[in-house]
C-alpha cells in the first residue's frame, strides 16, 4: 500500500503541483498504513473539478491501473535505496527523524513522550523510563546529528546493535547517556526513495 499509494500520490502532484496532498494519501504514506487508497479523491484532487486523465487512469476498468502498475513498475517507478548523507524530501525527513526516537524512547520508557526541535529532541519526564529523563535535550545518537543526516543515524544504530553495543546519546548534560540496543534491534522503516521515471506521465496519458 506504501508503495503503490506513494506512486499514485507523485504522480497527481506532477499533473498538478501543489502544497497540499490528498488527505487520504498524506495521512497513511509514511505510517505503514494498509488502509485503502481513495482513488475517487485523488481524482478530484488532481484534475480539479473537471473529471480529466487522472480519473480515466484510476477508475476507468478498462485501463487495468493495478495491473498495470505491476506489470510497468520497472518503467514508472525508479526506486533509489537510501544511504547516509542523502538529500531527503521534508516529509521523509521529518518522518525518519521522529521514527527514530520513538523506538528508542519505546523500548527505554514503554511509551513516546518527546517534542521534536530544530536541532534535538526534548524528552518529558516518564517515570518508566531506565535511561531516559524529563527535560533532557538529545543531539546525536550513536554518533549522528538525526536532523542533518536521518539515514546516516538509523544506519549508525543498527551497526552499533550489530556490534552488542550499546547507542551513545550526545546531550546537553556532562555525563555519557547511553541506550541499551532495543530488541529486536530497529529497523529503518523506509527504506527506497521513489521517484517517477523521465516520460512517466507522457505515457500513462496524463501529460497535458
Amino acid at each position: 500500500p506504501y508503495a503503490c499509494g506513494h506512486v499514485t500520490w507523485l504522480l497527481a502532484q506532477s499533473q498538478r503541483p501543489r502544497d497540499a496532498a490528498p488527505v487520504d494519501i498524506a495521512a497513511s504514506l509514511f505510517r505503514g498504513s494498509t488502509a485503502p487508497i481513495d482513488a475517487t479523491a485523488i481524482a478530484r484532487w488532481a484534475d480539479g473539478p473537471t473529471p480529466g486523465a487522472m480519473q480515466r487512469l484510476l477508475l476507468d476498468p478498462k485501463q487495468g491501473w493495478l495491473s498495470a502498475i505491476k506489470r510497468d513498475w520497472g518503467d514508472v517507478v525508479e526506486a533509489t535505496e537510501l544511504q547516509a548523507g542523502d538529500t531527503l524530501p521534508q516529509p521523509l525527513r521529518g518522518h525518519l527523524t521522529g521514527a527514530l526516537m520513538a523506538e528508542l524512547m519505546n523500548a527505554d520508557c514503554g511509551r513516546m513522550g518527546f517534542w521534536t526541535q530544530a536541532d534535538h529532541f526534548l524528552i518529558e519526564a516518564v517515570p518508566a523510563c531506565k535511561t531516559l529523563r524529563g527535560d533532557m535535550r538529545v543531539r546525536r545518537i550513536a554518533g549522528v546529528s538525526p536532523f542533518d543526516d536521518p539515514v546516516g543515524a538509523w544506519l549508525a544504530v543498527r551497526a552499533a546493535c550489530t556490534a552488542g553495543q550499546p547507542i551513545a546519546l550526545a546531550t546537553d548534560g556532562p555525563e555519557a547517556t547511553a541506550l541499551a540496543c532495543p530488541s529486536p534491534a530497529p529497523d529503518m522503516p523506509i527504506r527506497d526513495l521513489l521517484r517517477l521515471r523521465p516520460q512517466t506521465l507522457e505515457r500513462l496519458g496524463l501529460e497535458s
